[in-house]
Parts: C-alpha cells; sequence; structure tokens
C-alpha cells in the first residue's frame, strides 16, 4: 500500500504487451519433442495463458478508468502539517536533510518495540515478476537472498546517517530467515495496523512522500 495521496500510477497502467507475450521459441518451434518434455510445455503455456489474462483484465481496467472523473484522495493538510510542525520544531516541513535529522531522533524516541514490519508496496526489484514477465517460480528463487514486501521484518534500529534521496533508512532481520537487510523506511509499514508504531510510520512515509522540495 502506498502512503501517497495519488494512486499508484504502475498499478494503473497497462502491462507492456511485447514482454507479456514473449515466449520461448523452443515452444513453437520444430521437433518441440526434442526442445522440450510435454510437462514443461504445458507449464510454459499456461504461465502465458496467466499472463494473457492479466493483460486483458488490466486493459479492460485502463478502459474503464476515466482520468478526469478520477478524484485523488487529498491531504487534510489541516490536521496532518501541525502534527509534523510539531515533530519537527518549524512551519518549514520540507524534506530535507536537517528536518530529516530531526525525524530520525523523534521516531528513535517514540517507536515501540518489538516493532515488526512488511512492505507498503513491491519493491523495486519484485515490479519485474509482479507486473513483468517474471514467473512466480523465479520470484520465489530471488526471494531467498532478497527483502520481498511480502516478508516481515523485526525493526533492529534506524541507521544514524539519513539520505535526501531515500530518507531515512531502518536496519531490519527477516524473521523467517534472520536473514538482515538496510531498506529505505519509506517502503516499509508496521505489520499491524492497530498498533501505535503503525501510525508513526505512516505519518512519517505521508510526509516524505507529499513534502519532497
Amino acid at each position: 500500500m502506498s502512503k501517497s495521496n495519488q494512486p499508484d500510477q504502475k498499478n494503473l497502467s497497462q502491462p507492456d504487451l511485447p514482454c507479456l507475450i514473449q515466449l520461448d521459441e523452443g515452444i513453437f518451434g520444430g521437433r518441440i519433442a526434442e526442445r522440450i518434455s510435454p510437462d514443461m510445455m504445458k507449464q510454459e503455456l499456461q504461465h502465458f495463458l496467466d499472463k494473457l489474462e492479466h493483460f486483458q483484465l488490466a486493459l479492460a481496467a485502463d478502459e474503464d478508468w476515466d482520468e478526469e472523473e478520477y478524484e485523488y484522495e487529498d491531504l487534510n493538510t489541516e490536521e496532518f502539517e501541525p502534527k509534523i510542525i510539531s515533530i519537527l520544531g518549524t512551519k518549514r516541513i520540507q524534506v530535507n536533510w536537517p528536518n530529516l535529522q530531526k525525524y530520525l531522533a523523534y521516531l528513535n524516541k517514540a517507536i515501540q518495540r518489538p516493532c515488526i514490519l512488511t512492505g507498503n508496496q513491491e519493491f523495486e526489484w519484485e515490479e519485474y515478476y509482479v507486473f513483468g514477465p517474471g514467473t512466480q517460480k523465479q520470484h520465489e528463487k530471488q526471494r531467498k537472498n532478497q527483502p520481498s514486501y511480502m516478508d516481515q521484518f523485526k525493526l533492529i534500529s534506524l541507521v544514524k546517517e539519513v539520505s535526501e534521496s531515500a530518507g531515512i533508512i531502518a536496519q531490519v532481520e527477516r524473521l523467517s530467515d534472520r536473514q538482515k537487510f538496510t531498506l529505505p523506511l519509506s517502503q516499509l509499514e508496521e505489520a499491524e495496523p492497530t498498533t501505535e508504531n503503525y501510525e508513526l510510520i505512516d505519518d512519517y512515509v505521508t510526509w516524505f512522500e507529499n513534502y519532497q522540495i
């Protein structure tokens, strides 16, 4: 779930058709029996049909969506900005290095432990498998050594150095195998939406995504 107050355009855009229908030439080439087993061919064909169905559904949704009639969800600045002004101690609440340092200090004091996090949307490396031609099997293989938005992580700490481009960075440990990763906090959310940590991180992500200079 993106914390931006505009719709996630990558979810609204239709898939790339050339990538969608790209298949191994061996499937339809001559002497198929020598190139691929019947079971493998069946799997590849099913994968193609799944991608085609996904494309057709996305295309239908795109045809039904009228950008001129779509009403973007407005950020209630009258409620939100006083909260950020209180955190930063200034009315100049744009995202910059000094304000990121202040927000880091605030979160270090406010976040309660344990804090269990998950992705708020697909990580960049996963888009190829979620929206592109990559398969679910390939995605699962990559997840063994890559963090996934579907994983749950324990927050270890927030990195002392902030980045104006990436914001506050979190050091996390994946619960399933205890692998450690460093991830932008703007890509994460508290796994349990009823906790105080959820609102704390949600406010940070909303600020970081909507108040860039």
